[in-house]
Parts: C-alpha cells; sequence; structure tokens
C-alpha cells in the first residue's frame, strides 16, 4: 500500500481553528460555541455539530461557524453536512460536492469537482479513480486503463474485509465479485482510509497529535463513503472500529446497526459488535456473541482467543486459559504472530497461582517476538513480584522501556523493579515521571507512596496512598495498600 505523505493528509482534515469567544472571529451565541468547543475535547462529534449549528444559527455568515459545523457534523454523518458543503471552500467540500454531483448523475459537475481536488497524497491516490468511476457509470469502460480501475476496486474490497477482522474462510467468503460504479466510488474512499490507518500504524508511539489529526482524516473518509452508498457494510464496520477506538460505544452500535444482520457480512458484524460491547464493559453480551460464531466455526484461534479474553474479564482464569489452550493448539506451530495468544494464557495461569506454566509462555513468547515492550514488561515486572532474579527482571524491563519510552506503566515496572533493588533516588524519579502521566492509576500510586515512604517523606507517602485506596485497586495492591496504611497508622 502507498505511503501517505503526511502533511498533506493533515491539510485534508485538520479540525477547524475555532476562536475562543470574544477573540477574533464574533461567536455571539457563546452558550452553543462553548457546547461545540467542550465536545469536540470529548470527541463527541454529534454534539459538537448541534452546539456549533446553534451558534450558526444566530449568526448564518460566520464562516468560522460554518466550518467548525460542516467539519462536525460530516465526522458524525449528520445530513447538515451535504448543505453545509456547498457553503465551504476546503478540500473535503469538494469531495463531498462531487459525491453529490455523482449521485445525481450530473456528471459534468462531478467531473470539475474531483478534477479540483487537493492534490496532497490522498488525492494523488485516489483522484484518478474517481474520475474513473465516472467514466465507467457513463458506460465509457471500453479503455483497458478504465477496466483496471474495475479490478482495482474488486481487489480493494477484498484487503477490507480481510482487515476488518483475521477470520479466514469466513471472511474470505464475505467478498463479492462484482462492484457497481457507486460501490467502486466509496471503496476509492475506503482505500484512502486504508492509506491512512497505515501511517498511523507507522506513527504510532511517536505523535500523538499527529495520530489523532489522521484519525480525522480516516473517519472523513469513511463518511465520504458512506455519503455514497449510505449502507456500504465494509465502510461501516471501518467506521464502527474507529469510533469504538475512541470510546464511543453507542456511537459505533448505530453505525453497525444499519448493516443488514442477514447480509453476506453479517459474521464479521457480530465480530465488531463483541468488540465494542467488550470494550464497553459488557463481556458477558461480548462472550454471548463470540460463542453463536463458534458454533459455526469451532476451530477458529481468533474466535477462541477472544472467547479467553472475555472470561478473563468475566474473573474466569480457569476457563479462560482453556480457551487459550485450544486457540493454541489450533495455532502451531506457532510464530512470532502467536506472542499475544501465549503472554494471554500466561496472565490466566498466573492468576490461577501457576506462575511456573506462565514463566514457561512468558519466555516461548519472547523468544518469538523479542521486542514486544508489553511483553517483556510482564514479563519483567512478573519476576519482580515473585522476587525472582532481579538484574534479569530489570534488564528486560530496560529493554521495554527503550522500545516503549513513553509509556508510563512501563515506566512504573521500572522503576518498581530499581526500588526492590534499592535504588530509591531513580525509582523515585522514574515513578514520579509515571504517576504525572497516569495520576489515576492506583498501582502507581501505591508504588510512589512506598517510595516516599522509604525516602522519609511521610506525609507524601500518606497522601499517595490515600489516593490509591480511592481508586478501585485489584485485589493484590488494596492488600498492599492497606499494610502500608496499617504499619504508618501502628505503634
Amino acid at each position: 500500500m502507498p505511503a501517505l505523505v503526511v502533511p498533506g493528509a493533515v491539510a485534508l482534515a485538520a479540525s477547524p481553528a475555532l476562536p475562543l469567544p470574544g477573540v477574533g472571529a464574533s461567536v455571539p451565541d457563546s452558550g452553543g460555541f462553548l457546547v461545540g468547543t467542550v465536545a469536540t475535547l470529548m470527541d463527541d462529534d454529534a454534539a459538537a455539530a448541534r452546539g456549533y449549528g446553534a451558534a450558526l444559527d444566530v449568526d448564518p455568515d460566520n464562516v468560522t461557524l460554518q466550518h467548525g459545523t460542516f467539519f462536525h457534523a460530516l465526522l458524525a454523518g449528520d445530513p447538515r453536512a451535504v448543505v453545509l458543503a456547498a457553503r465551504q471552500g476546503d478540500g473535503v467540500s469538494i469531495y463531498m460536492r462531487g459525491n453529490a454531483a455523482f449521485i445525481a448523475e450530473d456528471w459534468d459537475r462531478a467531473r470539475a469537482d474531483f478534477t479540483a481536488v487537493p492534490h496532497d497524497r490522498i488525492g494523488q491516490i485516489i483522484q484518478p479513480m474517481l474520475l474513473g468511476w465516472i467514466a465507467i457509470a457513463q458506460g465509457r469502460d471500453g479503455d483497458p486503463a478504465l477496466a483496471a480501475q474495475v479490478a482495482q476496486a474488486r481487489g480493494v474490497l477484498r484487503v477490507v474485509v480481510l482487515h476488518a477482522t483475521p477470520l479466514g474462510d469466513l471472511a474470505e467468503a464475505s467478498a463479492p465479485g462484482a462492484v457497481s460504479p457507486r460501490e467502486g466510488l466509496a471503496l476509492t474512499y475506503v482505500l484512502a482510509a486504508l492509506v491512512v490507518q497505515e501511517q498511523m500504524r507507522t506513527l504510532a508511539g511517536h505523535d500523538a497529535t499527529l495520530v489523532r489529526r489522521l484519525r480525522d482524516v480516516e473517519r472523513v473518509m469513511l463518511r465520504l463513503a458512506l455519503q455514497v452508498q449510505p449502507t456500504h457494510p465494509v465502510a461501516r464496520l471501518l467506521l464502527a472500529e474507529v469510533l469504538q477506538t475512541l470510546h464511543q460505544a453507542d456511537a459505533a452500535r448505530a453505525v453497525i446497526g444499519a448493516i443488514d444482520p442477514h447480509g453476506r457480512l453479517a459474521p464479521l458484524l457480530t465480530y465488531r459488535l463483541a468488540l465494542i460491547e467488550a470494550g464497553d464493559g459488557n463481556p458477558a453480551r461480548a462472550q454471548a456473541l463470540v460463542a453463536g460464531l463458534l458454533r459455526s466455526q469451532p476451530h477458529n484461534p481468533v474466535l477462541l482467543g477472544l472467547m479467553g479474553d472475555l472470561l478473563g474479564m468475566m474473573k474466569k482464569p480457569s476457563e479462560a486459559r482453556a480457551a487459550y489452550d485450544r486457540a493454541i493448539a489450533i495455532s502451531a506451530p506457532l510464530g512470532p504472530q502467536n506472542w499475544a495468544l501465549l503472554l494471554s494464557r500466561a496472565v490466566a495461569s498466573d492468576q490461577l497461582g501457576d506462575w511456573a506454566r506462565a514463566q514457561g509462555d512468558l519466555r516461548q513468547a519472547v523468544k518469538l517476538a523479542p521486542n514486544q515492550p508489553e511483553l517483556l514488561n510482564y514479563l519483567g515486572y512478573s519476576m519482580v513480584l515473585h522476587g525472582q532474579s532481579l538484574p534479569q527482571a530489570r534488564a528486560l524491563l530496560a529493554r521495554a522501556l527503550s522500545l516503549d519510552p513513553g509509556n508510563a506503566a512501563i515506566r512504573d515496572s521500572v522503576g518498581w523493579a530499581e526500588f526492590q533493588s534499592g535504588a530509591v533516588d531513580q525509582a523515585l524519579a522514574d515513578l514520579q515521571q509515571a504517576a504525572e502521566k497516569t495520576p489515576l492509576d492506583p498501582t502507581v500510586n501505591y508504588h510512589l507512596g512506598e517510595v516516599y515512604l522509604k525516602a522519609g517523606r511521610r506525609h507524601e507517602a500518606v497522601d499517595e496512598f490515600d489516593r490509591a485506596l480511592h481508586l478501585n485497586p485489584d485485589p493484590q495492591d488494596l492488600r498492599a495498600i492497606r499494610r502500608a496504611i496499617g504499619a504508618l497508622n501502628g505503634p
């Protein structure tokens, strides 16, 4: 897949720079504007569109409010975006106007709009396809180059279906053989979303602000696809995945709710809905959905692994381990891609008090995937907790931190290992950094409290212990926190 030139992508859908009330552009309805601003910060595009739209109703000629309302209405799938696009001059609105002309079969207008799309990297990739689908819709598909565009669109659909979830034969069976011009146009935007997604994977862990903006670009492309084909199942599946990532479970459910539950992508719909329910704290609902899928695919390792995860969320480590056992047996011989399954089974074994088996899985996983920071962190931290080879544990954790230096959980593990080794000053520095990034993590607060206590900073230790106690710590940390507080209050 072609690499995306980041600056052009960000320019395509950068979030509108809306001024504060009384600064720059006039915003008379400060209530609606403030609602829109807060909703923007909370990634609630529907509320943002309503808020900015209320301000726009009072001042309909305000260009700033026009752009803010348009942008968030587009991201929320609000039909008002199509109307507002006619008054916008940026790249996104050009795509929307071209789509509207295509739907109306106004080929000259569509061609003029798509010819005028920005010449950033996304435009360079998809503009020939957009123009090609116009020609195909007009019946001018005798040109071999245009026929190639049809073949490419069919290939895109297969790639997207397989991307939505690796369900093997089930996903393969979901790809249809024919693509209409309208579906081809929609899939062109899906391709653009996949290009952006690839760029985000490349940037993960390096530039959070840029990744956030690219996430907006991805949503814009998927909403453009749905403007062309409102019920397109692949675009809806991918958009639901994005919304789930943004913790918008209700919006994600609404997006996939428009997919035909009996259509060719029904199994993928069920899988995505299970992930949404799991992410929204409903593992029992998710388990019921996955159980239904397993009835038709009892030997699918992806589904078995997800079932193990759900059982783990439901505090059933024995059943979770059994599900992982089946998934791992089916996946043999294991390769680097199976490290997460081994880690998950190790967590279940550790919860069952079977550290020996857990450690075996962890060490096998490290051999298969030696550069996975999450894996190195779990093994190193667990070794500290079990009192095993602190130098080796610290080496594993240092390696994990070098691979993901911004990860507060790993820095907490490093600090705790340093504390257990007697390096109090180093531990204090690392745990303070971890607490700055995750101030509401009870484990980090407890660890920092222990280090403060060792350093003679009793009042600060009490504050950290008290904070940790009120942040719903897990049972092991809760016992440790209570012991620490009891010791402070003792004779």
